[in-house]
């Protein structure tokens, strides 16, 4: 059977997104070259220019540990599968037929390089432009991409995906920072659900009643980083969200392509759970921290079969 082989063309941006593009480079550069903060042009640059003046933050996170004042932190993923979903879903997105995980990490490299260097990538990949589509469309101005974040208070660090300055006619002039959380999955499967979720240390009702599907999964991880950037960095964020990119076709029309989740409104009780858990599990041992493991698989396995 002959293989599936992929490629990757050169594409011509439309103006919006070539304008961001350049607009990511002028503020990127603007936060960088500002030595204090009293020579900022305006105030609704201040929490993104100290966000990218903290030395953790502003440091790309590559793969490996995570460290902060010398300390190594649990990545996120695993902790989320300690205390809400240690079991793999196993479905299929129909992401392996146009590169997945493969596919995901060459796109947070591209985006790596257009916000945090200024540098075109050649060629450009098509999930890359729509993520820079969906950006402009919602007036989002990045400046960060793989942002570094963490606390030794939780023991837990984690990377953003995109960071930007919301530059919409709603969005507060001065607590306007967005983490934006991006997944390239396939266009299947995204809410199959299998069981429902776990807060296994803290009852968290919002968690317990919502089924474990990948978007779910994927907001999960949306408020967790959000809570841990809040943590660590004095409230920093106004808002997070979550950006679907389900296509590199950048003629299809961008809402068949591109699809926006916002916070669920019960997010505040998400995230006081996850920060609570997380200062429990910085004290546990690994005995300890098996024994979570097998409870919460116990528990998963009881809501599933009750579920069918």
């Amino acid at each position: 059977m002959a293989q599936r082989t992929e490629e990757t063309i050169n594409i011509t941006a439309n103006d919006s997104t070539t304008s961001l593009i350049i607009n990511a480079r002028k503020l990127r550069i603007l936060l960088d070259s500002t030595l204090v903060e009293q020579n900022l042009p305006s105030p609704k640059y201040r929490r993104a220019f100290l966000l990218l003046k903290t030395k953790e933050f502003s440091k790309v996170v590559r793969r490996g540990s995570f460290v902060r004042d010398g300390q190594v932190l649990q990545g996120l993923t695993k902790t989320l599968d300690i205390l809400f979903h240690p079991s793999p879903l196993n479905v299929s997105t129909g992401g392996s037929r146009t590169g997945g995980a493969v596919r995901g990490i060459d796109v947070d490299a591209q985006l790596v390089q257009l916000i945090n260097n200024g540098a075109i990538p050649d060629p450009v990949e098509g999930f890359t432009v729509n993520v820079l589509r969906a950006l402009a469309a919602q007036k989002l101005v990045p400046f960060m991409a793989q942002a570094n974040v963490g606390s030794t208070d939780i023991g837990v660090g984690t990377a953003l995906d995109i960071v930007c300055i919301d530059t919409g006619p709603k969005a507060d002039p001065i607590n306007n920072v967005v983490s934006v959380q991006l997944k390239t999955f396939g266009s299947k499967n995204h809410d199959v659900a299998r069981g429902c979720f776990h807060s296994l240390l803290h009852e968290c009702h919002a968690l317990t009643t919502t089924r474990d599907t990948l978007i779910q999964r994927a907001l999960l991880q949306v408020m967790c980083e959000y809570a841990i950037v809040q943590h660590a960095h004095s409230n920093a964020l106004s808002d997070a969200r979550l950006l679907v990119v389900t296509s590199r076709s950048i003629f299809a029309p961008l809402e068949d392509v591109c699809k926006w989740y916002r916070m669920p409104p019960h997010f505040p009780q998400v995230t006081s759970v996850f920060i609570r858990s997380c200062i429990h599990l910085k004290t546990a041992d690994a005995e300890h921290i098996d024994q979570l493991k097998s409870r919460q698989i116990r528990l998963h396995n009881k809501r599933r079969n009750e579920l069918r």
